[in-house]
Order: structure tokens, then sequence, then C-alpha cells
């Protein structure tokens, strides 16, 4: 008997030692050396690391201090005790997940919703002949007004040599400038001359998917040598179904009103219509869930076809199309306030064949507050003229668009 108490000691021991060796080991710093390729933990990693090493630790301490007095019913209190813990803390952070929900549902925007219509394909689009204010307390107050294509407004005039085309988000569309200020505008009235025609395709929260619809539904329109410019921003990667969190965080936010959203499937787009059961809602908290999130992101794309790959096969799809009818498609990923602080992007876009214009804009904080909304990383007038420069410089430099196009400087 005393044989078996002293090799229960041993173990329990040698368990503890393990345990608070674990949780010496695993700190920020080594797992950072050897899993971040920049050397940087994300917040939320770092307080999901700093709360297994205590629990790591702690473990390793009751059992060293307790060995000898430790009983089996105390051992199973005692991983009942850790679980109680962690599920305590996941609750707690899917609640400060609730919380930003509820804070984030839109009730007064003014007419912003006149603009937009329910769509089978897209879920929503822009309405044509349509107009709206859409107003931020403190930010903007701003009318939108759309054509009657179903684009944002822009005075073109007739027999165009050629026509530029882009598609794109909300950065794209103009989220909180009028018509005059978005950059494909800036673009029409400062820098090109009449004979080019400029299409403001973008459309608020659309993504890689819906903005591939978009282009096959004005497909017919293009002719020889127009020009399609995407212009989205690469979190549009991943606004997809598959990553889930955008389109549902979109529908529950009462943003805009639609039913369904588009799924990409082997070249083919078919409606997925979305349902606010309990798991979806439980899903949409775990991927707004402040310290956990980036787990249940992870977890997530292990059960998921790479959307990155398809968003690559729809620009190659989308490519083909445009140069089968004489004209040319060209990419940009439009860098965000955040990203540009940053210098780097929020998703891989390594393997796009893409334009980065992110040198054009500047990175001190100082800077980047000038050419953004205050509490809105969306662009202002300033950002959006530095965008129209950086895109048309690019199409100059690269022989993109023939320098006899370029107005003579005011």
């Amino acid at each position: 008997m005393k044989d078996v108490h002293k090799i229960k000691e041993t173990l329990l021991l040698i368990a503890g030692i393990l345990f608070i060796s674990a949780g010496i080991a695993c700190n920020e710093w080594v797992l950072a050396a050897l899993f971040s390729s920049d050397g940087i933990i994300a917040v939320s990693y770092r307080i999901i690391i700093w709360i297994a090493d205590v629990i790591l630790i702690s473990i390793g301490f009751t059992l060293l201090i307790y060995r000898r007095s430790l009983q089996v019913h105390n051992l199973v209190l005692l991983i009942f005790s850790v679980l109680f813990c962690f599920i305590s803390f996941v609750a707690f952070d899917f609640f400060r997940a609730y919380l930003f929900l509820i804070n984030s549902r839109f009730i007064d925007m003014g007419s912003y919703g006149n603009i937009h219509v329910k769509d089978y394909y897209l879920g929503w689009k822009l309405k044509p002949d349509s107009s709206g204010r859409h107003a931020a307390k403190g930010m903007f107050d701003v009318i939108y007004e759309i054509d009657h294509d179903g684009f944002r407004k822009i005075n073109n005039t007739g027999n165009p040599d050629f026509s530029i085309y882009f598609f794109g988000d909300s950065f794209t569309f103009g989220h909180g400038v009028s018509n005059n200020d978005t950059f494909s505008n800036i673009i029409r009235e400062k820098f090109l001359k009449d004979k080019i025609n400029i299409y403001n395709a973008g459309v608020n929260g659309y993504g890689i998917v819906q903005m591939y619809q978009q282009f096959l539904n004005i497909e017919n329109r293009i002719k020889k040598d127009d020009l399609i410019v995407f212009t989205p921003i690469a979190a549009d990667i991943s606004r997809n179904i598959k990553d889930f969190y955008f389109p549902y965080f979109y529908i529950y936010s009462n943003f805009i009103h639609f039913e369904n959203y588009p799924f990409f499937d082997k070249g083919v787009i078919r409606p997925y219509k979305l349902e606010c059961t309990t798991y979806n809602k439980l899903k949409l908290l775990a991927f707004y869930a402040p310290y956990t999130k980036d787990v249940w992101f992870k977890i997530n794309k292990r059960f998921i076809s790479d959307t990155r790959k398809e968003s690559m096969d729809m620009m190659k799809i989308i490519q083909h199309k445009i140069e089968m009818r004489g004209g040319k498609f060209h990419l940009f990923f439009l860098p965000n306030p955040a990203e540009c602080l940053r210098r780097t992007y929020s998703e891989d876009v390594s393997g796009f064949g893409y334009f980065d214009i992110m040198g054009f804009f500047p990175s001190q904080k100082t800077e980047l507050d000038k050419i953004k909304f205050t509490g809105d990383e969306h662009w202002n007038a300033k950002g959006h003229e530095i965008a129209a420069r950086a895109i048309v410089e690019t199409l100059i430099n690269k022989n993109i668009i023939d320098k006899k196009y370029l107005k003579e400087p005011e």
C-alpha cells in the first residue's frame, strides 16, 4: 500500500513539474518567435496565452503542494473548477460580443435605406434613380445619388473613347462622402479628360463574391478597350457565406434588409438563404468575441474550403471574360487606415495580381486621422483624393492609360 502511495506522489510530482514547466515555457515571447512571422501576437491571443499560463502553473503548484494528501475526488473537483473558470471566461467574452452587436444595430440613418433593394442573387443592390440621406452624428451628413443603371451618379458625356468601371465595396462607393468626393468622380473631374466615361459600381458591404456577380450582370456592356478595375479592400476576400461572420453581421445589424446571400460554387453563383437560428447566433457571437474570436476563426478555417483561392478563381474568370471582349482588367487592394498604420493588409493577398498603392498613403497615425472619419475607418474626402491620385498615377505609369487622356494641371 505504501508503494502505491509512493508511486502516486511521484506521478503527481512529475505532473506538477510538467504543468509548471509548460506554463513557463509557453509564454508569449517564445510562441511569437516560433509561430509569428513578424514576431507580433494579437492582443486577444496574448490574453488567452496568459490565462492558459496562469492555469497551467496554478495546477502545477496545486499538484506539488497537495501531492501527498490529494484524493481522486479532489483532483476531479480541481478539473471541474478549471473548466468552470474557462466556461465563465468564454461566456463573459460572448456577452461582450453581444453588447457590441447590440450597439452596432443601425436605427436612425436618415433615408439611407431608400437607395437599396433586395436582390435574389446579390443579396442587395443599389436602386436605380434613387437618392438617400446618410447621417452619422459628428462624422458626416450626406446625400447619395444613384443613376438609372444602379451606379453612384457621375456626370459623364456621350461617345467616349472608352469607359472605366470601378467595382468594390463601401470604400469604392464612397461611404460618408458626397457624390462629388468619391475617388471615381475625382478621377473624372480632376484627372481625366471627358473622352473617358467613369462608372462607380461600388456597393456598401460587398465582398468579392457579390462583386463577381455584379460584374456578370453588366458584362454585356463592356466594349473594346474598356477598363474594368476592381478596387476591394483585403477584408472583402473573407466576406462570403463560408467565412460566415460578415453576411450574418450585416443581416443582424439591420444595416440593409435582405434575405439571400451569393454562394460561389465552381464558377456559378447560387443564392443562399440566411437563417437566424440559435446556432448561427452563437457562431456570430464567437466571431465577435473580443478575446477569443481569433481562436474561433482558426477553427472555422479548418472546416471550410479555401475561400482565398475561390476569390482568386473569380478574378481569373473575370479577367478572361473581359479580355475576350477586348477590354482590360486590373486589380487594386484599397488600404484602410488601420492597414496603412501597420503597413500590411489584413488578409493574405499574395497570389493575386494586383497594384499596391499603400505607399501613396501616410503611415503616421496623426496623418491618417486627417484622411478618415473620427470613429470610422472609412476615408473622408481627403482620403478619396489620395486614392484618386494613386490609381491614376499607377495606370499612367503602367501604360494602361495613355498620357494624352490626362487633363492639364490647373
